[in-house]
This record gives C-alpha cells, sequence and structure tokens, in this order.
C-alpha cells in the first residue's frame, strides 16, 4: 500500500487539488479533472492511503469538503481491498482451474436459458426430473389404487 501525503490547505482549491492529484496519483492525462473523474479513477490507483495534513484547511471549503467525501467514498467502494488480497484470489483461482485442468474435470458448458450446464450437470437434473416424475407416477396409480378399493368397499355396504 502507497501513502499519498496531501496538503489540506493546497488542495482545499479545485484547479490546485486536480493539478495535485493527478501528479501524486498518476492519473492519465485525459481524466476529467473534476470530483467525478477522480472517483471513477480511484480504483484504477491500486492500494493508496491518503495522509491529509492541514485537513481542516481542506474541510473549510465546500470543494474541499466534497474532495474529501470522494476519498472517502472511493476507499470504502474500493473492491480491491489491498494487492495483497486480490493477489491470493488470483493465485486460488488459477489454482483451481489448473488441478480441474489436470484432472481432467472441465468440461464444456451449455446455456440453456438463464442457466449453463455441463453434460454432467444436465444429466443429473434430467436424472432428478426422471426420478420426480416417476414418483409422481406411482402416487397417482397408489391414489387410483385406493379410490378403487374405496369404491368396491362402498359396494358391498
Amino acid at each position: 500500500m502507497r501513502n499519498v501525503m496531501l496538503d489540506g490547505a493546497l488542495c482545499a482549491g479545485r484547479a490546485a487539488a486536480m493539478a495535485e492529484l493527478e501528479t501524486k496519483l498518476g492519473l492519465p492525462e485525459w481524466w476529467g479533472r473534476n470530483l467525478d473523474a477522480l472517483h471513477d479513477c480511484l480504483w484504477e490507483c491500486g492500494e493508496v492511503r491518503f495522509v491529509v495534513k492541514n485537513h481542516q484547511a481542506l474541510l473549510d471549503t465546500p470543494f474541499g469538503r466534497g474532495l474529501w467525501q470522494v476519498l472517502a467514498d472511493g476507499a470504502a467502494e474500493n473492491p480491491l481491498r489491498t494487492a495483497e488480497e486480490m493477489m491470493r484470489f488470483i493465485r486460488e483461482r488459477k489454482q483451481e482451474i489448473y488441478d480441474k485442468v489436470r484432472k481432467g474435470q472441465t468440461e464444456v458448458k451449455i446455456r440453456i436459458g438463464a442457466q449453463e450446464y455441463t453434460e454432467t450437470e444436465w444429466d443429473k437434473l434430467i436424472e432428478s426430473l426422471d426420478e420426480t416424475e416417476d414418483d409422481i407416477r406411482r402416487q397417482l396409480q397408489e391414489a387410483r389404487e385406493q379410490q378403487r378399493k374405496d369404491r368396491e368397499k362402498s359396494k358391498e355396504i
């Protein structure tokens, strides 16, 4: 994680803050140089901790308060909490894929509606449906048999 030092007094004004952030964060030349664009760019900056000296000077201006909120929101919304967490996730996913390929457990998935099924998953689903259908037929047959017995009993009475 890298620390980015900002001077609240310097960043209280829009133009100076945008120039400072562009330099400190290494933002691309094409970025919009406004708070919305900054918010959009923050996730590309990786793991950043902002250290703001003279933070009260920043909070004393409407722009400064807006900047403070964008920095806070960006930190809260960053899906890549830490580079270490992301690298661990990537390593785990790579290992999972490698193990499946090595064990021959890869299958093509076929989309049916909003779902995707491998041939094995599809066969299990169809088997389950067949079993359910057989159960329903058996229950209907039992119910018919019971009705037939009840009718014969009522005829005897």
